[in-house]
């Protein structure tokens, strides 16, 4: 599916609780199980889509990192 820009930035705002311009671990973990998806995404599994999505390794995701991940 492709996202709009706007799209994209509503859902990354959703994702940064805490509105610093990047998605920490923490807040992906919080979401998924706000969302009730933490019985389909173990902690493990959430652990590891974050690994793959932050490339630089700085252990936040950034706005062009989260759309590479979900393109």
């Amino acid at each position: 599916m492709k996202y709009t820009e706007k799209q994209l930035k509503e859902q990354f705002r959703m994702f940064d609780k805490d509105n610093d311009g990047f998605i920490e671990r923490e807040e992906m973990i919080d979401i998924v199980q706000e969302l009730s998806l933490g019985a389909y995404y173990p902690r493990h599994v959430i652990n590891q889509l974050f690994r793959e999505a932050d490339v630089d390794g700085d252990g936040k995701i950034s706005f062009s990192e989260f759309v590479m991940a979900v393109s």
